[in-house]
């Protein structure tokens, strides 16, 4: 893939081939309706119907993920008519049930012919916001310190230079703001000040981190440790907070995190056996920079996940040999997957199948289409809450080092 194309131009290409096989998309279902229709009586019939939910759950979800939500909606429908019936395999299939299926059919039909009709630029999809762009260039990224004792901060500053961070010292966010120096810092941290249960330039912290696009993170030093403090904190838009005396290790671990985080790109398992709507997942995710490792079927799963070690798990509720909460509920029984995240992408609707769905050891539930924004927010944010509790469990607390069973592992893998 070219990495010098935008991510719009991207989808657009990704759009046009998905328009160009809904033709045999269509032939498959409409085949498969009219086989259904002429053996619902047969034992056979069971097996046809399987394939036609299949083909219209396939065509539900990747559908309405490229913005064509008429379509989407025209298959779903056939879907759940489909759901409605393998529900009830005894009962009899009537001339209107296969009139209903037909009729519910002909809407997919419908709906695909004008598809093809029109340019693909007339329905393209309408969620690729104009905000999402390349990654930026990798550049240096220095540590920001705001206080008004700088000598007191210098043994700090030189404990930080051992370990990597060089840092820039300013007495106010003021100044920060009005510094020359644009680039980006890794962190922003602020000793802070507080007037009553408020802190003293609260907006200003908030405006600096926006003016270098929210990437920075703040970490706030405070010599209270109260909750009054710590919400402060939290409606300045601090991710971190520090009592004094300051513990340099707790803060140079914090940066870690932040470098890891910066530097390391996150690593998503999707699992999805429609291939339009694996591909889109797949280009959105990899243009913000993630790694991806797609797989269409979960049958060697385990091994898949030792492989590449993912830092988030997406996959799809409804698979063609088992569902989503059985999955997730194999993922959970082996001891050393159990904090990755996994969050389920489906186009169902009901609260109350999502909800089961989740009781089973899933994080979070996506609902197709999902925008792309939400969907980067939601698994970015996923996974860097899973790197800040790995490595509270692979840290000693006390000294910022790896722990003795984190140790074990290491050299168990080397």
């Amino acid at each position: 893939m070219d990495a010098e194309k935008s991510l719009q131009e991207r989808l657009a290409e990704l759009t046009q081939t998905y328009v160009a096989a809904l033709s045999d998309r269509l032939s498959q279902i409409e085949s498969e309706g009219a086989q259904w229709a002429e053996s619902a009586d047969n034992p056979d019939g069971s097996g046809i119907l399987k394939s036609l939910h299949n083909s219209a759950h396939k065509l539900s979800g990747s559908a309405a993920t490229y913005g064509f939500h008429d379509l989407g909606n025209a298959a779903r429908e056939l879907e759940v008519v489909c759901q409605g019936l393998l529900d009830e395999p005894n009962s009899d299939v009537s001339d209107s049930v296969v009139s209903g299926v037909m009729t519910r059919i002909a809407l997919v039909s419908k709906n695909i012919n004008s598809i093809l009709g029109i340019s693909v630029g007339d329905e393209s999809v309408d969620n690729t916001d104009a905000h999402l762009q390349e990654p930026p260039p990798e550049r240096s990224r220095p540590v920001v310190l705001i206080t008004r004792n700088i000598n007191a901060n210098t043994d700090l500053q030189a404990r930080m230079a051992d370990f990597g961070y060089p840092v820039t010292f300013y007495e106010t966010a003021e100044e920060l703001l009005s510094s020359a120096d644009f680039r980006p810092p890794l962190a922003i941290i602020v000793d802070g000040e507080f007037d009553g249960d408020s802190i003293v330039g609260a907006k200003l912290f908030k405006a600096a981190k926006a003016s270098y696009g929210g990437a920075p993170s703040i970490i706030f030093v405070s010599s209270r440790n109260d909750m009054a403090a710590r919400l402060a904190s939290v409606r300045a838009d601090c991710q971190y907070f520090l009592t004094q005396p300051l513990d340099a290790m707790a803060l140079i671990d914090i940066l870690d995190t932040c470098v890891e985080e910066d530097q390391e790109p996150g690593r998503v398992l999707l699992i999805e056996d429609d291939v339009d709507t694996g591909k889109f997942i797949e280009t959105v995710l990899q243009n913000v920079g993630m790694k991806t490792e797609w797989f269409v079927s979960p049958d060697d799963l385990v091994n898949q996940i030792t492989a590449f070690s993912p830092e988030l798990i997406l996959m799809d509720l409804y698979l063609p040999t088992c569902s989503g909460h059985e999955l997730a509920a194999v993922i959970r029984q082996q001891d050393h997957f159990a904090s990755i995240p996994i969050v389920y992408l489906s186009g169902e609707q009901d609260r109350r199948t999502q909800f089961n769905a989740m009781e089973h050891g899933a994080d979070d539930f996506l609902t197709k289409p999902v925008n792309p924004e939400l969907l980067i927010r939601s698994v970015g944010g996923r996974i860097g809450r899973f790197r800040r509790l790995r490595s509270q469990m692979v840290r000693d607390g006390q000294t910022s080092l790896f722990n003795h069973t984190s140790m074990k592992q290491f050299l168990a893998n080397e």
